[in-house]
């Protein structure tokens, strides 16, 4: 009898390892000299677009333990002085605390930041709700990879709400897929 209870503790414990821990956890990434990423960018509507728009192809970069952005054209890369932030938080920390490690299913957080929203003379003080709501495949043009749902909800007062849903991937130490409504 003690031989079956040990099986059936021992048992218990393997089912309770398997549901327990065998959730996705990601905790921050380490990035190397030469890490890079390309992203296509295509703002729409006018209200939360940034100071000057941001349409077009681009590359973060990673050397001497800083990121840098660059806008690609014809045969021409050229580095970002300002307006960078937005962008290289998608691979990186920044203020708006996109994301904080580590991400695990139902995590959540809550950041306030500074919004210049385009052509308003006045920055916005917002409060942005962030949870980690799913972690599963993806697809996007380039391929499927496993990655966190994020949803962050942001609100300037009562006056205006925006939902942002992004994806990332600790197969491309990145976010993935962006997207907001409001």
């Amino acid at each position: 009898m003690k031989y079956f209870t040990l099986s059936f503790v021992i048992f218990i414990l393997f089912l309770a390892h398997i549901d327990g821990f065998g959730q996705e956890r990601s905790e921050a990434p380490t990035f190397i000299d030469g890490d890079f990423w390309q992203y296509r960018v295509v703002e729409h509507g006018e209200y939360m677009k940034t100071e000057r728009e941001l349409n077009g192809i681009y590359e973060i970069a990673y050397a001497n333990g800083q990121f840098k952005a660059f806008k690609l054209e014809t045969n021409q890369k050229t580095e970002l002085r300002s307006g960078a932030g937005i962008l290289i938080g998608l691979v990186g920390q920044s203020a708006l605390q996109h994301l904080l490690f580590p991400l695990f299913k139902d995590k959540s957080w809550t950041t306030d930041y500074m919004f210049g929203p385009r052509r308003r003379e006045v920055d916005r003080n917002v409060r942005a709700m962030t949870k980690v709501t799913d972690f599963g495949e993806v697809t996007i043009s380039l391929g499927t990879f496993k990655a966190f749902k994020l949803e962050r909800e942001a609100r300037f007062k009562n006056v205006d709400h925006w939902i942002f849903v992004y994806y990332w991937s600790p197969q491309t130490k990145s976010i993935i897929k962006y997207q907001w409504t409001s």
